[in-house]
């Protein structure tokens, strides 16, 4: 397997509704055992025009408060920085009181956390960043597919945890869903909390 300074890129192509992921799969074997990034593209149809590629001018990644997630930040901001990229942090927060915080903590929570992130950023180098806080309460691949599609956004990053059953990953996930439903490039890296536990087994 790759290593995880290496990005793997996956073209997909549509299986159905329950055929994306199935288990065996090369993007399920490379999550359940690699330790590579991976950029999942839509395929497209023979022949390809490489002499007109899409510039490359906003990547947008998903950040959800929690720690092992910000695994996705190193790729995300390579990626940008290769090609001198907008980045854009984005956090989705449900709009209805959650365990009793309410709903204007849970926000000033959320934006707080992305300004931090986006100051280590840019301690590190990277000079174009932004941050943006999206509250809804709908689903939220739906909710991310959506602004991605509305800022431009070239390429969606977003961490793939670990599920019960099979597979074990994508099910029930945000990276499912943006992998399933979008035309834009889905960027995927495994939780640190996964690294920890299959470097234990």
């Amino acid at each position: 397997m790759a290593r995880s300074d290496t990005l793997v890129v996956l073209a997909n192509r549509c299986r159905g509704a329950l055929g994306w992921f199935h288990f065996g799969s090369v993007a399920e074997r490379f999550l359940s055992f690699g330790s590579s990034p991976l950029l999942f593209v839509r395929g497209h149809s023979w022949p390809v025009n490489l002499n007109a590629p899409k510039p490359l001018g906003h990547v947008l990644t998903v950040l959800d408060g929690g720690a092992e997630t910000e695994c996705i930040l190193k790729p995300a901001a390579a990626i940008a920085a290769a090609v001198q990229a907008k980045h854009t942090l984005l956090s989705v927060v449900r709009g209805t009181p959650y365990y009793g915080i309410p709903w204007i903590e849970k926000e000033q929570e959320a934006a707080a956390y992305l300004n931090r992130v986006a100051d280590r950023l840019r301690d590190r180098g990277s000079s174009d960043v932004a941050t943006e806080l999206v509250s809804s309460d709908e689903a939220t691949g739906q909710v991310i597919l959506a602004y991605a599609q509305r800022s431009g956004a070239n390429v969606i990053a977003i961490v793939a945890r670990r599920q019960s059953g099979l597979p074990g990953f994508f099910r029930r996930e945000p990276a499912e869903y943006l992998i399933r439903n979008g035309m834009i490039p889905v960027l995927i890296a495994r939780t640190d909390a996964d690294e920890r536990r299959l470097a234990t087994t």
